[in-house]
């Protein structure tokens, strides 16, 4: 995981801490850090670089959720050439973002939609010790269940920051033509 903060290691410990019990199936751990991948982007990577976008669209107004004016602002065919320049800037910023999370969403995805696969094949292994597949039988509805959520959410996850990419692309295109 990239960007991993003395925060996030505090929370790994603080879920194994918790989850100690039911740490024995192979899937726990995997499942505790794909959860915390899913929580770095979307609470702490997304919300403070889509907040910037919206000030920018809002700034060039092709975007009417507020109908009164900021301080300051000024239509864009009042703009200078310094206007453009930042609003450039931080449209081609906000694409790289967008390029960014939609891949994490992606890779966060498969590797759900591949725990998927491994339980398959975890109910068709021979153990030894029937007390694990016993476990590991135990704990499949409900392990699967959460992980069926997350590919769903991931699917909404990327298909939203497609959406949010086409704005950003609309708004280069407005801030370039202007």
């Amino acid at each position: 995981m990239d960007g991993l903060s003395n925060v996030d290691i505090s929370d790994i410990k603080g879920f194994l801490k918790v989850a100690s019990p039911l740490l024995v199936h192979p899937l726990a751990f995997p499942e505790i850090i794909l959860h915390m991948a899913m929580v770095h982007i979307n609470e702490r990577i997304r919300p403070e670089k889509e907040e910037e976008f919206f000030n920018e669209e809002h700034r060039t107004k092709l975007s009417h959720i507020f109908d009164s004016n900021r301080p300051g602002e000024r239509p864009i065919w009042e703009w200078t050439f310094d206007d453009f320049k930042v609003a450039t800037s931080r449209v081609n910023k906000f694409n790289t973002t967008v390029a960014y999370v939609t891949k994490r969403y992606g890779f966060a995805n498969l590797l759900a939609k591949r725990f998927l696969v491994i339980m398959d094949e975890l109910k068709k292994y021979e153990y030894e010790d029937c007390k694990v597949k016993d476990m590991i039988e135990e704990a499949d509805w409900a392990r699967r269940e959460r992980l069926n959520n997350k590919v769903a959410l991931l699917d909404n996850y990327e298909h939203y920051m497609e959406c949010i990419g086409k704005r950003a692309t609309n708004l280069a295109t407005v801030v370039h033509i202007s």
